[in-house]
């Protein structure tokens, strides 16, 4: 359908019953048609018509279809562009693809679900599944995504923005370390969704970034480390031991099959797939620590039984610290806190990490080599010597790891809440 032409004639139209002279102007529309205004004085008619004309022959017919709201945009947009060297026709095309993308993806409970799922793999043998080594902090990533996913799981990963995270975060009320844990699980989680080309950037690399300050390290002495170790269950045993002398991981344990414990050749092999940095070490067993181990060692099975942290607390408070948490539904914990608290015992607060720390620290303070440590810790030199260089005495070190069982294979002798 062609466009009308431009034009102006002079109409009588009936307003009121009565017939008044207006000036007509017709002005082609885009697509087919036309747009007539209605003038009563001629001056302005010619005028409108006149800025028709204009336009016309310096943009074509189409910009006769411009509202005058329309132009005002266009020639704010070309002064916000100046100096870019791009056009209005690119600037369109970006903010469309954005909004595309916006609101595009899938759903934040789907990406959830499928990024924790790539931290499990299934066993081809008996179609279990096994968390991997890339998968070994798979409890925190779900501790820290599932309120997520339960706060924005009908939006899409692409209408996700830098705002939403910080409230998350924000909203989370825990300290600034656990903040900061929680923007990792997230940053992990959209850096998956970019793979998966489900959005197009990551909005937690501008969420803010909680400020943490280095906690000090805490070490138990020998006397309290004798303490622990006659307060705990033969089933735990070897695994209190390991990370109290050997300096391994907590969650390297928990993975450790007696397969890899090698009491003759006093060493300990950390596989790749267990190992917080994926790389093959060997760890050193002290010469006390094998002597305690002899005591529990078994020819196969995990290292760490199941249940742990539970029986770990009984031993805790009877060595004279607090659990790791007092509302456990546990009637035995609960029957040990009752008594330390009818003998007027203050439990003492449990340093964090410190088997790990206390191991470390005081092999350092004995051998004075920092390479050998280092490897057998799992750590680069730097952090070694950065951490734990001084935090012990030599004497006190070579008095650590004279700490020897005094007991049978099989029968663990307690010692008293209140032993030095």
């Amino acid at each position: 359908m062609k466009c009308s032409k431009l034009s102006m004639k002079k109409v009588k139209v009936l307003t009121n019953g009565t017939k008044q002279t207006f000036y007509k102007v017709i002005s082609p529309k885009i697509g087919g048609g036309s747009v007539r205004k209605f003038y009563k004085q001629k001056s302005d008619a010619e005028t409108y018509l006149e800025q028709q004309q204009i336009l016309q022959k310096n943009y074509g017919t189409a910009a006769l279809s411009f509202s005058d709201k329309l132009r005002a945009d266009a020639q704010d947009a070309a002064e916000i562009l100046d100096g870019t060297g791009k056009s209005l026709t690119d600037a369109a095309r970006f903010l469309a693809d954005h909004l595309k993308m916006e609101s595009a993806g899938v759903p934040v409970k789907q990406a959830v679900a499928e990024f924790l799922a790539t931290k499990e793999v299934k066993n081809p043998h008996n179609g279990t599944k096994k968390r991997t080594a890339q998968g070994r902090n798979y409890k925190s990533r779900s501790y820290h995504l599932t309120p997520f996913m339960e706060q924005f799981g009908k939006r899409t990963t692409g209408s996700i923005k830098t705002a939403d995270i910080d409230a998350y975060i924000a909203g989370r009320g825990v300290a600034n370390q656990t903040q900061k844990n929680f923007r990792q699980s997230l940053n992990a989680l959209f850096e998956f969704a970019i793979g998966r080309e489900w959005c197009k950037v990551n909005p937690v690399h501008r969420a803010m970034k909680p400020k943490v300050t280095p906690g000090v390290i805490g070490l138990l002495t020998p006397a309290e480390t004798n303490r622990l170790l006659a307060s705990c269950d033969t089933s735990i045993l070897a695994a209190v031991v390991i990370g109290a002398f050997c300096g391994m991981r907590q969650a390297e344990i928990a993975r450790l099959s007696w397969k890899k414990v090698d009491l003759q050749e006093k060493r300990i092999t950390v596989d790749a797939e267990i190992a917080k940095t994926n790389g093959r070490r060997m760890v050193v067993i002290p010469d006390n620590a094998v002597k305690w181990l002899e005591l529990v060692a078994m020819k196969e099975g995990m290292v760490m039984p199941a249940g742990f942290r539970r029986i770990f607390d009984h031993a805790r408070v009877q060595a004279g610290f607090a659990p790791s948490f007092k509302k456990r539904n546990d009637a035995a914990l609960k029957t040990l806190l009752d008594a330390a608290e009818e003998d007027r015992i203050k439990l003492t607060e449990w340093p964090d990490n410190c088997l790990r720390h206390s191991a470390i620290s005081y092999r350092l303070a004995e051998t004075g080599d920092i390479g050998k440590v280092a490897t057998s810790a799992g750590n680069s030199q730097a952090v070694i010597s950065k951490h734990y260089n001084g935090l012990a005495k030599p004497s006190v070190g070579k008095s650590y790891f004279q700490i020897t069982p005094t007991i049978k294979r099989g029968k663990i002798i307690h010692l008293p809440r209140k032993a030095a």
